[in-house]
């Protein structure tokens, strides 16, 4: 059933993923490096009187020795920082590259397997609905549904979800209530979602970039009305998956169910 599920690149956080990695940026588990932007971010401050003086002048004064030295283990420090930062993006780069690869076909398919435990599990490590945020907000179904009054509750209790900061814990009536107080400014943030103030808004979100494609969809299907079916899933969080396995192991469709 999964692997007959057909799935399509959402362009749109696409886009707003390419324009963000010009530079250096972390919103969740979206990181990019850019050397230059970098440095401005973290710029090493270093002491006057160490930062021109050289290691042969620095020996004759034992005081200015102990400082060169100190603002040498900082700049090394602050290197080896960078360097390790710059490897957390790779993970970034392989789904953004991945993406675009397949930001041409209309559809796509990807293969699964179980594990010995009877989990379930994407072979394809890039792009796929169990990676993280920025990942999973870049796929999305290319056979949607319809919009109706269930999916109108869906994704309102998915962007309080993805929204978190204590949304996520209340009910789902609450939730709901929660995504409406926040309908006013989908607008200006679906329309530009790297202007300064709205990027603060949607970044602040536990999973950010599941937020701006639930709240770019909502504004499609329910405000500008431009768009008749929803693509963008809607997750819920597993509670009981001890009832899946036990499920699962005895072949039970009721039991899975539940």
């Amino acid at each position: 059933s999964l692997q007959q599920v057909p799935w399509m690149i959402n362009t749109y956080i696409l886009n707003v993923q390419v324009e963000l990695s010009q530079g250096t940026r972390e919103i969740g588990s979206f990181r990019t490096y850019d050397k230059e932007s970098y440095k401005i971010k973290k710029p090493l401050i270093e002491n006057p009187e160490t930062a021109e003086l050289s290691w042969d002048d620095a020996k004759e004064d034992p005081e200015l020795l102990k400082k060169k030295k100190k603002a040498y283990a900082i700049r090394k420090q602050a290197e080896q920082e960078e360097k390790t930062d710059a490897q957390k993006t790779i993970a970034t780069k392989r789904a953004l590259e991945m993406a675009y690869r397949f930001s041409q076909y209309e559809r796509f398919y990807m293969p699964w397997y179980f594990d010995n435990r009877l989990r379930q599990y994407c072979l394809v490590d890039t792009l796929n609905p169990q990676g993280s945020d920025n990942v999973k907000a870049m796929i999305m179904f290319a056979d949607g549904v319809p919009k109706s009054e269930a999916s109108y509750r869906d994704i309102l209790i998915s962007l309080a979800t993805t929204f978190g900061n204590g949304l996520d814990k209340l009910s789902y009536e609450e939730r709901i209530e929660g995504a409406k107080r926040m309908i006013p400014v989908f607008e200006s943030v679906a329309e530009n979602p790297l202007l300064e103030k709205n990027l603060k808004f949607w970044t602040k979100a536990d999973e950010p970039f599941q937020f701006l494609a639930l709240l770019n969809e909502y504004f499609h299907v329910f405000i500008k009305c431009d768009q008749t079916h929803h693509f963008v899933s809607s997750g819920r969080d597993a509670t009981c998956s001890g009832i899946q396995l036990a499920g699962a192991l005895l072949r039970d469709a009721k039991t899975c169910r539940l």
